[in-house]
This record gives C-alpha cells, sequence and structure tokens, in this order.
C-alpha cells in the first residue's frame, strides 16, 4: 500500500476495504483495522492485547465511532458493515489516507477539515486516538461511542447477560470493569468532555473477510455510553483507552511517543 493515498490517488469503495494497517505497541498488543474504519476480520480492533492469564490475545476495544454535530447534523465520520448495508458511510468524506509514521485519515465535509490519527504508545496497553480540526467556520461538537468486545481474536462476541455494565467515574472519562477475570478499561479524553452512561448492545456487526473464507462473520458489541465535546479550528481531542492506570497528561503522552516513533524511524532508515 501506498504510504500516502489522497484525492486523486485514494481507491475506490471496494479496494479501500480490502487495504489494511497495522500498528503495535512493542509488546504484543496492536490495533488494526481496514483504511476506511470498517472491520473486515475478527482480529481488527483498536486495543488488541495478550492476556497471559488466558495465553491468548483479546480484542477490548473493538472500535470508537464518531460523528460531527454541525448546523443540527448529525455527520458520521465512522463506517460498519451490518446485514445488507454499510452504516453509516463515514468513508464518503475521506480525502487523504496517510501511513508515513502512523495511520492518518483527512475528512472532508464542506467547510470542515479534521484529521483522525492513531499511535499506540509503546510499553502500554493502551491506544490514542486523535482528531484535529484543521478548518471550521464555527464550533462543532464531536460524538464518540465506544464499542467494546473482549473476547479472544479468534472468536465473535454475541449478546450476553454477563457483562456488567456500570460505568465509574474518571477525570474527563469513565472506567468499565465488564466481565469477570477480564481487565478494566479506562478511557479518558484530552480535554474536558462529558461522558453520557447508555449501555446498549448493537448487533450483527459483519466481517466480510470471515464470511468469504466460510467463518462466524457476525458479532454484537457493546456500547457502554457516549462521549461529547466542543472543538473550534485549531483545536485537538484526543480519546486515550487503557487497561492501565489512567494518564495523568494525554498531550504529553501524545507527544513523547510521536517522539520515539520518529526515533525509531531515523534510526531505521540510518542503517538500511
Amino acid at each position: 500500500m501506498n504510504k500516502i493515498l489522497n484525492r486523486t490517488t485514494f481507491p475506490s469503495f471496494k479496494d479501500a476495504i480490502k487495504k489494511e494497517y497495522l500498528i503495535t505497541n512493542r509488546m504484543g498488543g496492536y490495533a488494526s483495522s481496514t483504511i476506511v474504519d470498517c472491520h473486515s476480520r475478527k482480529h481488527h480492533g483498536l486495543l488488541v492485547v495478550p492476556l497471559k492469564k488466558y495465553l491468548k490475545s483479546y480484542n477490548l476495544l473493538s472500535k470508537f465511532d464518531v460523528s460531527l454535530i454541525y448546523n443540527k447534523i448529525d455527520i458520521p465520520l465512522s463506517t460498519n458493515k451490518f446485514s445488507g448495508v454499510y452504516a453509516p458511510k463515514g468513508y464518503n468524506y475521506i480525502r487523504s489516507f496517510e501511513m508515513e509514521l502512523y495511520p492518518i485519515t483527512k475528512f472532508c465535509i464542506g467547510n470542515i477539515e479534521i484529521t483522525r490519527s492513531l499511535i499506540m504508545p509503546s510499553n502500554t496497553n493502551s491506544i490514542l486516538i486523535r482528531y484535529d480540526v484543521l478548518k471550521a467556520d464555527r464550533k462543532i461538537k464531536i460524538k464518540g461511542i465506544p464499542f467494546l468486545a473482549y473476547r479472544d481474536i479468534h472468536s465473535t462476541m454475541k449478546e450476553n447477560m454477563d457483562i456488567r455494565q456500570r460505568t465509574y467515574f474518571e477525570k474527563n472519562g469513565f472506567k468499565i470493569d465488564p466481565y469477570h477475570g477480564m481487565p478494566a478499561l479506562y478511557m479518558q479524553t484530552s480535554s474536558k468532555s462529558d461522558f453520557y452512561p447508555s449501555p446498549e448492545w448493537w448487533k450483527n456487526f459483519e466481517f466480510l473477510e470471515e464470511k468469504e473464507r466460510g467463518y462466524d462473520y457476525q458479532e454484537d458489541l457493546f456500547s457502554p455510553g457516549i462521549f461529547e465535546a466542543i472543538l473550534k479550528q485549531d483545536e485537538s481531542f484526543i480519546i486515550r483507552a487503557s487497561i492501565d492506570k489512567p494518564s495523568i497528561c494525554i498531550n504529553e503522552e501524545w507527544e513523547a511517543e510521536v517522539i520515539r516513533t520518529l526515533d525509531r524511524t531515523c534510526n531505521h532508515n540510518f542503517f538500511q
């Protein structure tokens, strides 16, 4: 895959959903999906980590779907496959995808330009999802819905009564401890946000690659609630999901990992 796909080279949706990215935390954890943010395999997820207790890798946070509220209109940036339909269709607003250091997706919606970037900090079981508002003629509301899987990467999750749905307040976020014997998940934002608990199962997400191979390809995901925040031009917003303790400063964690990534890239290129 090219490192940068821009407006003229970005493939059709049919081809784009075949292109995938992968980032790791250098300790067995990873984040992976297609470049249009629509999972096509069971092992796709935002926070996939090895759990020594079970000798398996577990997909804990599958997705974080985002939409923008602008002029009272809900504009989706994410894409999912359900039975017979893709919904929402955030891929329509993608203008470029870059994988120089880490995944960066640029969206253009009218007068709005916004990027989504992903970093997995080294040596910690965390994922950082960053949104930068490059252009906006007024304030916009960003709405994010986390989707939990909490299953090993070779299986699929189904709606069940065992899940513990309660969330516990953390600064700019929450903690949830969904299953006995599994790690708790912390989710925080880098700036002021509101989290509205609204536990709900979303049913029948589909993985087309699994379907083509004849495997179980449908899954139910659990959403504990909704994040909302107000942003304006030149502002950024980072969501951190982790099974480690909450971060003291998410922005500093982001910058530190960018520096480490640059250093690794420079050293790698030097010895090529």
